[in-house]
């Protein structure tokens, strides 16, 4: 019992480490079933810090937060594509993609958490943010070909950014893997978009 508590004592030291010095509030609410309290806070700051356009991505926490982040908003782009009745011959395949992404967010913050000791000792440069951001604005009143195309340039990015980030994490293998296979993942669902209709 001292055991475990003295371990859980230093990996919340190390997440308090992680976390200082970036003290803006939180952009989006953490409801993933992997978010704990116990890295609530160190989530909530390098989430939100990492946001600005251009923002280097300077370290394993901040690109797997990023992904998480990005995994969330695709996620919550879906789900409104899905509401928007432009779309309701391919709600079910829009209801399909943001469970999806609501999986990779997940898997994201899971190897965030297990990989946080790394996250300090391996530095990574010349990665930012800005070629992968996209804006998501009007999707509840666009039409299905603009809905579409949306789909594809967000799915286009997010490909992008797996395959570079999973080259740029060589130094944690079980997280490169990781990542390509999301990359993977993602390359499908943009197939599996182009084959639907345009109008």
């Amino acid at each position: 019992m001292l055991i475990s508590t003295i371990g859980k004592l230093a990996f919340r030291r190390v997440l308090e480490f992680l976390g200082r010095g970036l003290g803006e509030p939180s952009l989006h609410k953490e409801g993933s079933p992997n978010f704990t309290a116990l890295n609530a806070n160190w989530y909530q700051k390098t989430r939100l810090n990492e946001r600005r356009t251009g923002m280097p991505l300077k370290n394993f926490g901040s690109i797997l937060n990023f992904a998480a982040e990005l995994e969330a908003a695709d996620s919550d782009f879906y789900k409104a594509a899905a509401a928007n009745p432009a779309s309701a011959q391919n709600k079910a395949v829009l209801e399909e993609l943001a469970a999806e992404k609501k999986k990779n967010e997940k898997l994201m913050l899971r190897a965030c958490r297990e990989s946080v000791c790394e996250m300090i000792l391996e530095p990574i440069v010349d990665f930012t943010r800005e070629p992968f951001l996209s804006g998501r604005e009007g999707t509840q009143t666009m039409s299905w070909k603009q809905l579409r195309q949306k789909a594809l340039d967000l799915e286009g990015k997010a490909l992008e950014f797996y395959t570079e980030a999973a080259e740029k994490i060589q130094a944690l293998p079980e997280v490169s893997r990781a990542l390509t296979r999301t990359a993977t993942r993602r390359a499908a669902d943009k197939q599996r978009l182009e084959q639907l209709p345009q109008e």
